[in-house]
């Protein structure tokens, strides 16, 4: 079974799978610019 999560606007997709032989989990991420604020969080635009 296929369980998806998107995070940043869905500029980043978790894409995991369960199955009988485990689990495996993989990330894409659309081409952006990765940012650090000043309080440390971080931002993709």
């Amino acid at each position: 079974m296929f369980k998806t999560n998107q995070y940043f606007e869905g500029k980043l997709v978790s894409i995991g799978l369960e199955s009988v032989e485990g689990n495996l989990t993989i990330g894409v991420m659309s081409a952006v610019k990765i940012k650090q604020t000043k309080n440390n969080k971080t931002g993709i635009s």
